[in-house]
């Protein structure tokens, strides 16, 4: 056994030297003064700052040295410095597993910046702080303390006149909180969001952020025109949430009509865009190339495992699909490839998806099962996760509750 965890010891030391292995290498922060911590707390600020090209591998040791460096040195960082690393850790939060860290130092930013008189408060970054950890807690499903935070950072952008472009994006994230709680007052938020980005598009040239100096106004306008897409997009998929399906697929359809030319074939909004095109589709039994769609989802898997988080939806579309052609053992077959895929791939769980697929689950079982009592298990299962999620008297639970008078 010796003999063998030497070899292996022997072994880790080749493919560390050949970069195969990797090890990050620890902060040294002992015998270091105030100023030189300072120093160090800028230059990770500047270095955790993501760049093309530079690999996950290296985002993640500069991210756990700056947390490391917070854990260990918080007090001895000079106030504006340490702010700004926090607020840096908070944003690249939603990358991490562990969000505790994020949070905690994000909460840290905000009461020390709050306890400043105004004049000394660092422009903007409160409002960065708010947005952030709105992000962090809604990724939780925590939406009613998002949708505090969410409105702390309107009300801060309002109050320092901000650029309407950065305004317009966190209206869009309040939207997002706002549908999971109260999905109808979410519909005018978004109405809102998708005419100030609209005018962020006429107004493309005098909105530049400090590293568009150089753009040129028709890049500019490209850009702005990808994220009102979105907005619309995101408005389609509420209408579809709320049974509107032709208004949704008029949403869905208008969006995708720049998205399919602004965005990378090769990410996962140009296929969550085939894909709720795809859906809509199926809901409106709308003639099909089920064979063709079922090629691209295949493809999909082996072109680029960054796409993985969009193939569960994929197959949620198949099982709808089938479905409404009565072809009740192929849509089990693609529940079964669906849950496989959504509880497996280590993403933060999309409750809202995970409710539509019980909930078509049940339907499937009750099309092709003698027996109900496996279509009210899973049903059951589904109101437990909205009232755990969001409220006992969610508007979610509605289309629930109307199937189980099926039952």
């Amino acid at each position: 056994f010796v003999n063998a965890a030497l070899r292996e010891t022997d072994i880790r030391a080749v493919l560390q030297s050949q970069h195969v292995l990797y090890t990050s290498k620890p902060l040294e922060i002992e015998g270091k003064s105030d100023d030189e911590l300072t120093e160090l707390a800028d230059k990770l600020n500047r270095k955790i700052q993501y760049e093309n090209e530079m690999s996950f591998r290296h985002f993640m040791d500069y991210y756990n040295q700056a947390v490391e460096l917070l854990d260990k040195a918080y007090d001895r960082i000079e106030m504006h410095q340490r702010v700004l690393l926090c607020n840096t850790i908070g944003a690249w939060g939603m990358y991490v597993l562990d969000t505790e860290k994020p949070k905690k130092y994000l909460s840290f930013a905000i009461s020390t910046i709050e306890s400043l008189d105004e004049k000394e408060q660092p422009c903007g970054l409160l409002s960065k702080c708010y947005c952030n950890l709105a992000l962090l807690i809604a990724r939780e499903g925590d939406y009613k303390n998002a949708i505090k935070y969410a409105k702390k950072d309107l009300e801060y952008k309002c109050r320092i006149n901000e650029n309407p472009r950065l305004y317009a994006g966190s209206l869009g994230h309040y939207a997002l909180y706002q549908k999971e709680c109260d999905p109808f007052s979410a519909v005018q938020t978004y109405i809102e969001v998708i005419k100030l980005k609209y005018n962020n598009i006429v107004n493309a040239d005098e909105l530049r952020y400090e590293r568009d100096e150089d753009v040129s106004v028709k890049i500019m306008k490209r850009k702005l025109m990808a994220s009102w897409a979105v907005s619309v997009f995101d408005l389609g998929l509420l209408a579809k949430d709320l049974s509107f399906y032709q208004l949704a697929d008029d949403f869905i359809k208008l969006a995708n009509e720049y998205r399919f030319e602004i965005v990378d074939k090769v990410s996962k909004d140009y296929n969550a865009s085939c894909n709720a095109e795809a859906e809509m589709d199926a809901l409106l039994h709308r003639e099909q190339d089920i064979k063709g769609y079922l090629r691209a989802v295949e493809g999909r898997i082996n072109m680029n495992h960054k796409l993985s988080t969009t193939i569960y939806h994929s197959w949620y579309v198949c099982a709808l699909f089938f479905y409404g052609y009565g072809n009740y053992d192929e849509a089990k077959h693609y529940m079964r490839k669906f849950y496989k895929d959504f509880y497996f791939q280590g993403d933060v769980i999309d409750i809202r998806q995970e409710i539509r697929a019980k909930l078509l689950e049940a339907r499937i079982l009750l099309k092709c099962e003698p027996d109900n009592k496996s279509a009210q298990v899973v049903l059951d299962d589904a109101v437990a996760i909205i009232k755990k999620a969001y409220s006992e008297d969610s508007y979610w639970l509605v289309e629930h509750y109307t199937l189980y008078g099926s039952i």
